[in-house]
């Protein structure tokens, strides 16, 4: 009797999962991402002190951000899943042979009505998405001017214009032996319609302690930003900006691309035995248009400047600029021929970090 109990449980288990799923709306999406591109680099004074001389090479390989993915709503609560590709398993030429998969969104919300519950791993709110710039995976001035977050795990409340977060500690860039994290990083939002467009609102805070083993020093690494970014549309044109401030820019876990002085994007210790903050500011500027039904433009540029005293009396800095077309051969498939730059400036020295440049173009197919 108990044997025969526990089927009928089981199956009446089963069948109610299958009458939830059923009842719940299922979208599956994808995007396939080839990157066509030739780089090029004038690494200036200060690497080829290193052996790294001048270079130039072809990058022709399905980009680490082509995905697939899904959205379910049922009631109250809903959810969005996303997979994307990665590459691994290099051969004895340094060719990658295989592409894997990795999970970049996994998240649930429960709608209370007027407000929002959400947990898992998703973007975060201080990401700055103004540009559309396609080299580097979709690099969109992410990593030289627009603030970048990436996916984190978290938990996530949405009041519909105000939205808080509560995020893993990232705890990168330790000047001691251990870390200890109290709280959690904190983000919030505030987006205030303008126009045909909006301006948002965006902050966080970052903090955890770190320690010798033998528990003789310890400090209390702080980082926090600050940014805004404004979105806005003048008929077939439309005009993007952001800007932020930040102190240690990388113990937040924000990203930066370009050829910096290691440390100087974080806190650093003196000499003295003293903790130095760093100071980050930078933003962008995007412009673009449709020119047809099929063909739209868009150029734009970053900029970021990193200092920090312990490392040097001069900030480093860089400015991003490009340009690009985009022709649609059907509604999801089109080319995005890019042309751009990545001016590095000088580094505490004095000595120039160089440039590089690439042009090429991303083809890309959304199902």
């Amino acid at each position: 009797m108990k044997k025969l109990f526990v089927i009928f449980a089981a199956i009446a288990m089963v069948g109610a999962f299958a009458a939830t799923t059923m009842a719940a709306d299922w979208a599956f999406y994808g995007s396939i991402r080839f990157a066509t591109w030739y780089d090029m680099s004038d690494n200036g004074d200060v690497i080829p002190a290193n052996g790294q001389e001048d270079d130039a090479g072809l990058n022709w390989s399905m980009q680490g951000n082509s995905r697939i993915g899904g959205k379910v709503s049922g009631g109250d609560v809903s959810g969005h899943f996303e997979m994307g590709t990665y590459k691994e398993d290099f051969d004895s030429d340094g060719v990658s042979d295989s592409q894997n998969m990795d999970v970049r969104i996994l998240w649930g919300t429960y709608d209370f009505g007027g407000w929002t519950f959400s947990a898992g791993q998703n973007y975060t709110l201080v990401n700055n998405w103004t540009s559309v710039q396609v080299w580097g995976d979709d690099n969109g001035l992410l990593f030289n001017g627009a603030l970048y977050g990436s996916r984190k795990q978290q938990v996530q409340l949405d009041f519909g214009m105000f939205k808080l977060a509560l995020i893993e500690t990232a705890s990168s860039q330790v000047i001691y032996d251990d870390t200890d994290v109290i709280l959690p990083k904190i983000e919030a939002s505030f987006g205030i319609p303008v126009g045909e467009g909006s301006i948002g609102i965006k902050g966080g805070f970052n903090m955890f302690t770190n320690e010798t083993f033998d528990g003789d020093d310890s400090e209390d690494i702080m980082a926090y930003v600050l940014s805004a970014d404004g979105f806005h549309g003048f008929g077939p044109i439309y005009f993007n900006w952001s800007a932020f401030w930040a102190q240690n820019y990388g113990n937040y876990g924000l990203y930066s691309g370009g050829n910096f002085t290691t440390g100087i994007n974080g806190a650093v210790a003196t000499a003295a035995g003293d903790i130095e903050d760093s100071t980050a500011f930078g933003g962008t500027v995007v412009v673009g248009g449709a020119i047809s039904e099929v063909l739209r433009w868009e150029a734009g540029v970053g900029y970021i400047q990193f200092e920090n005293d312990a490392v040097g009396s001069d900030a480093e800095s860089m400015i991003s600029p490009y340009g690009q077309m985009k022709y649609n051969f059907a509604k999801s498939f089109y080319v995005v021929p890019e042309v751009g730059a990545f001016m590095y400036g000088d580094d505490q020295n004095g000595d120039s970090y160089g440039q590089d440049y690439y042009v090429g173009a991303q083809w890309r197919m959304d199902f």
